[in-house]
């Protein structure tokens, strides 16, 4: 055998081995990439700037995620609210034109039937103002764990809502939901009508269905304000949810432009990069052939 291998040969073989150590790592990232979809696994493999702008624009959006499931939460609520108030329209129109027509005098019969019948939409009506969504009394304002109406007797029941609690729909923007004072006194006016007449006698009868058809006419007319009310607020947070779905398609595009790869691109690239990591497998088995050949 004669020769060595030449120094000179270790200068070149180390820059080849090193180019192919760094295409080898550059393949391995293109195929986590491809096969994740994410540019990388963690913050340490995307540039500052995006670190930055992904923290900024996820804040953003899980903010809007907050609100928008607030607002979710208080439509169904509002949503609730809207279908009871429709039911007591009824009872109180219902009651009230009974009441128009029955104000003159009344025979014993119709006494009592009359008196049921305030009987059964006085339990109505609390039913109806205790009604609850996910668990909460819908009309108790703030307090939402305890039944706002209260029947203490078949003929006797009264109404101890809060007025209207605000929902936060947005950074500086918030809508009421529920009744206003004026509302919770329209409800127990019309709690009051429905006991006299439940307790009302053939001496009384008359002046009694007088009073019950204005109070009611009255307090109904109250009650459809306040069910216009929750409609404004219905609309402002359908406004807002809108919104905040558009501003989550953008922030989710931007997000995406920052972590996930363009797999057109990245599937090139690591096709392009096993091609010259195989060159240089190539050239480092003939650099070995060679200096095999000089050694021997």
């Amino acid at each position: 055998m004669s020769g060595t291998i030449g120094t000179s040969s270790y200068g070149p073989l180390d820059l080849v081995l090193a180019g192919a150590n760094s295409l080898r790592q550059q393949y391995a990232n293109l195929q986590e990439q491809t096969t994740s979809g994410l540019i990388s696994q963690s913050y340490s493999g995307l540039a500052p700037s995006a670190v930055s702008q992904f923290m900024d624009l996820t804040a953003v959006s899980n903010q809007n995620n907050a609100y928008t499931n607030s607002i979710t939460m208080a439509q169904g609520q509002a949503s609730v609210m809207q279908n009871a108030l429709t039911q007591v329209s009824s009872l109180i129109s219902s009651v009230s034109s009974s009441a128009l027509s029955d104000s003159g005098t009344v025979a014993a019969g119709d006494l009592t039937s009359t008196q049921q019948q305030a009987t059964q939409a006085l339990s109505q009506l609390v039913s109806l103002m205790n009604t609850t969504y996910s668990g909460d009394y819908v009309f108790a304002g703030e307090n939402t764990s305890v039944a706002p109406a209260t029947q203490t007797s078949s003929t006797a029941a009264s109404f101890t809502g809060a007025t209207a609690a605000d929902v936060q729909i947005g950074p500086s923007e918030s809508v009421s939901l529920g009744l206003s004072s004026g509302g919770i006194a329209a409800i127990n006016n019309v709690m009051t009508q429905l006991s006299a007449i439940a307790t009302s006698t053939s001496a009384n009868f008359s002046s009694t269905m007088a009073t019950a058809a204005t109070v009611l006419s009255a307090s109904g007319t109250t009650l459809s304000d306040e069910s216009a009310a929750i409609g404004q607020s219905q609309d402002t947070m359908t406004a807002a949810s809108n919104l905040y779905s558009t501003m989550q398609t953008t922030l989710t595009t931007q997000i995406s432009d920052l972590t996930q790869v363009d797999m057109a691109t990245a599937v090139s690239k690591m096709q392009a990069v096993n091609t010259q990591l195989q060159s240089s497998y190539q050239v480092l088995a003939d650099m070995d052939k060679l200096n095999l050949a000089s050694y021997l």
